[in-house]
């Protein structure tokens, strides 16, 4: 795990210190993660290839090449998941989100009592 987490440390460390405005993060942080993963893999790829035999290094990027649909949606689920999980978590932010949910559903009764009224 630590493995992989480098170079996504390295991207992230690195966005954050050149974007000001947050609408050039995602852009920022695709280019440096482009590169810094080629990179990385070219490296850890030499690097193996002195000290481990050939085929283990080609059946280790094909397993990584394998994952890569696996945690496309995983990714998802996981994204919408601890989403949740950090609301219910916050009891500040929950609380907040269920007193304006219930605002919106009495002025959703208000409206829809009003225009039943300005019908009849």
């Amino acid at each position: 795990k630590f493995f992989f987490f480098i170079p996504f440390w390295c991207s992230k460390f690195l966005t954050h210190k050149v974007t000001k405005e947050i609408e050039f993060y995602a852009s920022f942080f695709l280019g440096f993660s482009t590169f810094i993963f080629l990179f990385y893999y070219l490296i850890v790829f030499f690097i193996l290839n002195i000290f481990v035999n050939q085929w283990i290094i080609y059946i280790f990027f094909a397993c990584t090449l394998a994952c890569v649909p696996f945690m496309y949606f995983y990714r998802k689920y996981r994204e919408e998941t601890l989403s949740l999980l950090k609301i219910f978590n916050n009891k500040t932010f929950a609380l907040h989100l269920s007193k304006e949910r219930e605002k919106i559903f009495k002025l959703y009764e208000y409206l829809s009592q009003k225009y039943k009224e300005t019908i009849h």
